[in-house]
């Protein structure tokens, strides 16, 4: 069992922006923007495969038995567009949040796999 945690780079910073430009234009459509970008990765995961357990805002969290990694870079590729993307993987959801955290702070736009205590590094685009 492999569980998949996506998250959104910088989207946080991103809407403070907006709030502290008093751009509620700004914050509508980042906001739209960030809810089709998780939709359309949490349908395009169930349809191969893969259980999603959660998604809320810029966050997603799933798990499978069959994972294809070459196929997760192509999805968070795909919805890197007007914002990037970090993934952590790993067989336990503890070293999935290690797997992302790593993936985070080591420059983002990354998939990481945390397994056998090693990082192995994914980078998107």
């Amino acid at each position: 069992m492999k569980y998949v945690g996506i998250d959104g780079d910088d989207v946080g910073a991103r809407l403070e922006l907006g709030f502290l430009k008093n751009r509620e234009e700004d914050v509508r459509l980042l906001s739209k923007e960030v809810d089709k970008s998780i939709l359309i990765m949490s349908e395009n995961l169930q349809s191969l495969g893969m259980e999603v357990i959660f998604f809320s805002g810029d966050s997603l969290l799933c798990k499978g038995e069959d994972l294809d990694t070459n196929m997760l870079v192509e999805l968070i590729e795909s919805q890197s567009i007007t914002f990037n993307f970090s993934a952590g993987i790993g067989n336990t959801l503890r070293d999935t949040y290690l797997a992302l955290k790593y993936a985070k702070t080591s420059g983002k736009s990354r998939v990481v796999i945390f397994e056998d205590s090693e990082y192995k590094v994914l980078k998107i685009n």
